[in-house]
């Protein structure tokens, strides 16, 4: 082989190589598939009229949330059971759901039923509070606090037309801006609030639960924000606690920003009911657990699915497979 055969040899074959690679690269549709999450539960119905469904936590995938519990129904010959404010994500990431399977467990083979029914769809009616924290410790962040509160409206909005938004401010004292469907109006509020001393915490919680409970609505959220540790409520954490654990319609999330005198951190993870924490040290940290909060109670889905009221007797396992994109 002389040497000018030898050099196109070699160029061809890195001319082949690149273009391999190229070929097999990662593009940013990678990015957009979809992902299977699945969700157990165990049905029993012993009688042919008392049908019960429970969450198997310990089989379910950890990125399912689910912040009510699943409520089960007869109607006829029918049973009903309705999973209720369902969504996905992980502590950065909220996907979107594209599909759902189920599944009954019946002699260890997972089997599809073609004569029930499921019918999954976006909650429409929902209700969200606002809970932020607008004490003198913030300093000049008050004012990058404010414009990541309207953000948050937008998202919120944006993902549901129909979404109501409410807030409750807190530093000496309590003041609250009813729920309505009318974005303009709640940033507007956002825009006029200003600091004061003190933080009045679990009030101001108390305050804003108490307007979701007059609210009728599929899904209830309260998202609370602070930067500091309450020092002049009447209620405690565990009046909040024992107030949210009685009315599960509402889902509970919190936020802490280190200020100044620090975040009884432990204390917010306890007011999480049924919705989740983040603790962050940054504005632009806090920037992005609002946005991912705004995603996560606003874009959330209601699950019914429909199968014969037949006598069960032993617990039967349902999966409910998720198919989801980010």
């Amino acid at each position: 082989m002389t040497w000018s055969n030898f050099l196109k040899l070699i160029l061809t074959q890195l001319i082949c190589a690149a273009l391999f690679l190229s070929c097999d690269s990662p593009t940013s549709d990678d990015d957009d598939v979809l992902i299977g999450f699945d969700m157990y539960g165990s049905y029993t119905n012993t009688e042919g009229t008392n049908p019960d469904f429970e969450i198997i936590d310990t089989l379910t995938h950890y990125a399912i949330n689910y912040s009510q519990m699943p409520t089960v129904s007869t109607i006829g010959r029918n049973v009903n059971i309705a999973l209720n404010m369902v969504s996905v994500s992980t502590q950065d990431l909220k996907y979107d759901i594209d599909t759902l399977q189920i599944h009954e467990l019946v002699n260890g083979e997972w089997v599809w039923f073609p004569e029930f029914s499921m019918r999954m769809q976006n909650l429409t009616q929902i209700a969200v509070v606002l809970v932020l924290d607008v004490s003198s410790s913030l300093g000049n962040d008050f004012y990058t606090v404010k414009e990541i509160a309207k953000e948050f409206v937008d998202i919120i909005k944006d993902n549901n037309v129909g979404a109501k938004v409410g807030v409750v401010a807190f530093s000496t004292d309590v003041q609250s801006f009813p729920l309505t469907d009318i974005r303009w109006d709640v940033k507007n509020y956002i825009d006029g609030l200003e600091q004061d001393e003190n933080t009045k915490l679990y009030d101001a919680m108390q305050a804003g639960i108490n307007i979701l409970r007059d609210e009728n609505a599929e899904g209830k959220a309260l998202v609370t924000f602070t930067d500091g540790r309450d020092n002049y409520s009447q209620s405690t954490p565990e009046d909040i606690q024992n107030l949210l654990e009685t009315d599960e319609a509402i889902t509970s999330y919190t936020m802490g920003l280190q200020g100044i005198g620090g975040v009884e951190v432990s204390v917010l993870q306890d007011l999480a009911i049924g919705g989740q924490y983040r603790m962050v040290n940054s504005i632009e940290d806090l920037r992005s657990a609002f946005m991912l909060f705004g995603d996560l109670v606003s874009d959330v889905y209601q699950v019914v699915y429909t199968r014969n009221n037949q006598v069960i007797r032993q617990p039967r396992q349902i999966r409910f497979s998720f198919q989801a994109r980010h």
